[in-house]
């Protein structure tokens, strides 16, 4: 009999193809069935500690919090304040408490109006402390466009650096004000500033020596205008202040880092923004507004007479 004509022998060559085709898938299976690689191991605890310390950092930064109501903006008196060389500042006070309740100072941005700070001023009202707020507007902005003894009005367009200097000025005739109203003087002072506003603050507070509570920045820059804010900034490093710029503000970040690193006890936020100013990072940021209001609670917190 012919070797290919018994049938085993003709089924011999697709038992050994259907063996070896077992054997690989049986392979396969195995390697499928191969546990993947242990992941790093983390203890409960450390993980516990992870998780906690990046709440904490959030909550810190100011990112983690209960939104502040917003009520509509009080009426404000619109009191007279005049410069020591002239200016006749224009000014909206709103009163929270007597003249000696702690006065917060808000100092706009270069190029607009004490307006800036109303969506600030709608947090804080309904008082949480008893405050008095006082916001101006700098020389050649809003309505501090006239001096005595010159015809012609005041514009910021047209100013050198020894004028954006002066503002400063504006920022400690403000302050007289507040310690001359009948009833005062307040308690405590505590500042606002955006922008070049926030130089002019500084420099007031360094040139004038004037105790403060604090003092908020923001959208610093190290030289608007040609006016330094590194070296007047030696006057208030040890308060607690707060520091606040957008993270793609090519104006401020880079000075908002330097200040919050010369300051002792300040804390610097930065803000997932490229806008700069009070006005324009708080319209793209509005939690700028519950920052800034909550730190300023704290700061009159325990400050009223």
């Amino acid at each position: 009999m012919r070797y290919d004509s018994h049938p085993m022998n003709r089924m011999w060559p697709m038992l050994v193809v259907c063996s070896l085709a077992l054997a690989m898938a049986a392979g396969g299976c195995k390697r499928d069935k191969k546990p993947p690689p242990p992941a790093p191991s983390q203890s409960p605890s450390a993980s516990t500690a992870t998780a906690a310390s990046s709440a904490s950092s959030a909550a810190s930064a100011g990112l983690v919090r209960t939104p502040r109501p917003v009520g509509a903006l009080p009426k404000a008196e619109t009191p007279t304040i005049r410069t020591a060389d002239g200016v006749k500042l224009g000014a909206s006070l709103w009163v929270g408490g007597d003249a000696k309740a702690p006065a917060v100072v808000l100092v706009h941005r270069l190029g607009g109006t004490r307006a800036e700070w109303e969506p600030l001023v709608a947090r804080l009202f309904p008082v949480h402390q008893p405050m008095n707020v006082l916001a101006i507007d700098l020389r050649g902005h809003g309505e501090s466009v006239r001096k005595d003894g010159e015809k012609g009005k005041l514009a910021w367009q047209g100013f050198k650096t020894d004028e954006f200097t002066r503002m400063a000025k504006d920022v400690e005739s403000a302050v007289q004000y507040l310690r001359k109203r009948p009833g005062g003087p307040p308690a405590s002072l505590v500042f606002v500033g955006s922008d070049i506003g926030g130089t002019a603050l500084v420099r007031a507070v360094h040139d004038a020596k004037i105790v403060t509570a604090g003092v908020c920045l923001i959208s610093p820059g190290a030289s608007l205008r040609g006016v330094d804010l590194y070296e007047p900034f030696g006057a208030v490093l040890s308060l607690p202040n707060l520091i606040v710029s957008g993270n793609a503000d090519n104006v401020s970040k880079e000075p908002a880092i330097a200040l919050k690193t010369m300051s002792k006890s300040g804390q610097g936020i930065q803000l997932a923004s490229g806008a700069h100013s009070a006005e324009f990072l708080g319209a793209d940021k509005p939690e700028l507004w519950d920052l800034v209001a909550d730190w300023v609670d704290q700061r009159v917190v325990g400050a009223s007479p």
